[in-house]
């Protein structure tokens, strides 16, 4: 659906409620007003997981060329993010970790390869899931990416 049909799907919504209520009928106007913003929150949770993904996938491409200085702000953009979506220390963050250890890795920064290394094994041991589990989360993220 493009961005203009949205628009007015969520217009549509809108003004359903309001006339709702405008006849007084407040029980359906709530109703479709919750049932809008319940539909809109999904949607929006989605596409931060699809964006941290991204931001990801994009540091991974520019850490591989090389272009460090360009990879390590979309990374921590992306641990933020996941920070602020998922909680900070859980395990679906510990990919993009990962990815920036191997970037630290690559540039020879061996003691901030060593710190966020020793941050993922802590996360691991917090979360209790295993690497297989973990996988299986992280890839809920990727496939919406797809």
């Amino acid at each position: 659906m493009n961005q203009i049909t949205q628009t007015k799907l969520w217009e549509m919504y809108i003004d359903s409620a309001k006339h709702a209520f405008e006849r007084g009928e407040e029980k359906v106007a709530e109703e479709i007003l919750t049932s809008a913003l319940k539909e809109l929150c999904e949607i929006i949770d989605t596409r931060k997981l699809i964006l941290i993904e991204v931001q990801r996938t994009l540091a991974n491409i520019y850490s591989r060329a090389s272009r460090y200085s360009e990879a390590e702000p979309l990374y921590k953009w992306a641990i933020a993010m996941a920070e602020a979506n998922f909680g900070r220390g859980h395990a679906n963050i510990i990919p993009v970790l990962e990815d920036l250890a191997a970037s630290y890795e690559r540039q020879g920064r061996l003691d901030e390869e060593e710190r966020i290394r020793i941050q993922i094994a802590e996360i691991g041991r917090r979360s209790g899931g295993s690497s297989a589990e973990r996988d299986d989360n992280s890839s809920s993220v990727q496939s919406l990416a797809s």
